[in-house]
């Protein structure tokens, strides 16, 4: 990781951003200097993990590397209508929020 030197790294945990950052060769990561390490979100589970929700994983990390091409609407509307096919449960606006963390 070190050698890599990534632009966005992704963690399960936010207390795993804490802790990147108070690693001495992890928090020379261009990713933690540049406040660009994000949390997975939390839904059913939590997406960093595999699971049926993995898909929206995809989905979100590629709304933060390429917003552009994955802007947050779409996002929303495709975690609103997969908790809705597959958990039959309708969620707002508010509660995907939440779900994704508030950093759509």
């Amino acid at each position: 990781m070190l050698a890599a030197d990534p632009d966005i790294v992704i963690v399960g945990d936010p207390a795993h951003v804490a802790r990147l950052g108070e690693d001495a060769n992890l928090s020379q990561l261009r990713a933690g200097q540049e406040g660009r390490i994000l949390v997975a979100p939390m839904g059913a589970h939590i997406w960093a993990n595999r699971t049926v929700e993995q898909p929206l994983t995809v989905l979100w990390a590629a709304s933060h590397f390429h917003p552009g091409l994955f802007p947050e609407a779409e996002l929303i509307a495709t975690v609103r209508d997969f908790c809705k096919s597959f958990f039959g449960t309708e969620l707002d606006d508010g509660q995907i929020r939440t779900i994704l963390g508030g950093r759509v």
